[in-house]
């Protein structure tokens, strides 16, 4: 899941989260991600977690997920 991060010299920079347990072809759809979008559009880390928080209906809670992201940073 892409998470925007807050950065003191860009603004905001694009975290990949992935769980512990993702596919080993992640290096593959983070190059194909880079060939079709702009350089400052870039990923610029990969956070790897336990697991994506989730609601009860399977969504990504994208608030509790960029605290996480945000932890593991600092």
């Amino acid at each position: 899941v892409l998470v925007p991060v807050p950065d003191k010299r860009l603004g905001h920079v694009l975290s990949l989260a992935a769980a512990m347990n993702h596919e080993k072809g992640l290096e593959t759809v983070i190059d194909r991600y880079h060939q079709q979008t702009l350089p400052f559009e870039r990923i610029r880390e990969v956070v790897e977690l336990k697991a994506i928080p989730r609601t009860s209906l399977g969504k990504v809670k994208r608030k509790a997920l960029r605290e996480m992201v945000c932890e593991v940073r600092e």
